[in-house]
């Protein structure tokens, strides 16, 4: 991982490898933004995080949240829209 902190977007945020990084950056001072799309996904057969799930991690963590997915088309626009003013 790079030293020293900044800025970083973890996506797939909310459980897994996704909430290990946030939380391990966030150890490590970085600012955060936590993106999952905490919905269900096509042909994904288990059940996906809740916006409560990501929630958690981004409380614990200290971070922003966007309950979003990164294939939508408008992605890039809500992530510019959180990021907004940083």
């Amino acid at each position: 991982m790079p030293e020293g902190a900044g800025l970083a977007v973890i996506t797939g945020a909310a459980r897994g490898i996704g909430a290990a990084v946030a939380l391990e950056l966030a150890g490590r001072g970085w600012s955060l933004v936590l993106a999952d799309a905490c919905s269900a996904q096509p042909g994904v057969s288990y059940a996906m995080p809740s916006p409560a799930d990501l929630d958690a991690i981004a409380e614990r963590c200290g971070a922003e949240v966007l309950c979003a997915d990164v294939a939508a088309p408008d992605f890039g626009a809500q992530l510019t829209d959180v990021l907004a003013g940083r």
